[in-house]
């Protein structure tokens, strides 16, 4: 299995750096097969990135981007180049969660960032279900499939 690739999106510098730091010291501590690839507060260099890359991603994005994009227009967009990624909304606008409907993004989970020790926790818990649900998914398309035909001679049944 290639290695997970986790990308951020924030404009917000601390916020931006903070998240990057819970995302490599997790992936340090627990020796996973998953790489930061990109932490950017720049939408369309996340967009760019995106459309050259061929694996499933993890992307965790600010819904509010201050910039030509939302975040949640991002992920619609993320979402035509990797149709089986793994989305996150990361903000502070609890009220625009319906919204990851709305643009079919298929969000894996939307993250308030009011209290730093619960986002730590849910995007440590975001990074092990994406790794978990990548392993499944790869285990079950290289799972052989074997039919045996048993003859049986002289049975009376």
């Amino acid at each position: 299995m290639d290695k997970l690739r986790i990308y951020v999106c924030e404009d917000e510098t601390e916020q931006r750096i903070y998240i990057s730091e819970i995302i490599k010291n997790y992936i340090l501590k627990n020796n996973l097969n998953a790489i930061l690839e990109l932490s950017t507060g720049d939408a369309d260099e996340m967009i760019q990135h995106v459309k050259k890359v061929e694996t499933v991603g993890l992307y965790f994005l600010d819904v509010n981007l201050n910039c030509d994009k939302s975040g949640i227009e991002l992920g619609r967009i993320i979402r035509q180049y990797d149709t089986r990624g793994f989305i996150v909304m990361v903000t502070s606008y609890s009220n625009l969660a319906n919204l990851t409907f709305s643009y079919k993004i298929e969000a894996m989970d939307y993250i308030e960032k009011r209290d730093l020790s619960v986002v730590k926790t849910r995007i440590e818990e975001c990074i092990l279900t994406a790794l978990s649900r990548l392993k499944d998914t790869v285990y079950k398309t290289n799972k052989k499939k074997f039919k045996f035909n048993i003859l049986l001679n002289d049975c009376i049944c």
